[in-house]
């Protein structure tokens, strides 16, 4: 027998990243039908950019780097979609968890990044490898 019920996508969202990622989440931020804000801010742009508080935290990051962008996607969490606001916006993901600290200390791995960027994946094993082949190239060998 298998589970033939697929997940309801919007419905997950609605729930889950409309909170802002802090705290039990039982508690504090569930609630039965969740919000619809939630729905905005699932994941997004190059670096699948999920979380209300984390739109909130590199909207802050990017308006201090490139204030004459004027980014906002905190209250344009869609505009990620666009190529530069993507790219932006996978960047201030990058500073806002120091990542540069963990890839200029020779890693040979994936998984401190993975870590951050999406702990909770069964893919670390395909992303080791791309992380190999990218690392190969990179490396010039």
């Amino acid at each position: 027998m298998y589970y033939s019920q697929f997940p309801q996508e919007d419905e997950i969202a609605k729930r889950v990243y409309c909170c802002n990622g802090e705290g039990n989440y039982f508690t504090n931020c569930l609630t039965q039908g969740g919000c619809d804000e939630g729905l905005l801010y699932k994941g997004k742009g190059f670096i699948q950019l999920t979380w209300k508080s984390n739109y909130i935290a590199v909207n802050n990051i990017l308006k201090e780097k490139v204030p004459e962008e004027n980014i906002d996607i905190e209250n344009n969490p869609n505009s990620v979609l666009e190529t530069k606001i993507g790219l932006l916006s996978a960047m201030g993901f990058w500073k806002l968890h120091n990542m540069n600290d963990i890839a200029d200390n020779n890693i040979t791995s994936s998984d401190p990044l993975t870590a951050i960027v999406n702990l909770n994946t069964p893919s670390y094993d395909e992303r080791q490898t791309h992380f190999d082949e990218i690392y190969t190239i990179l490396k010039g060998n």
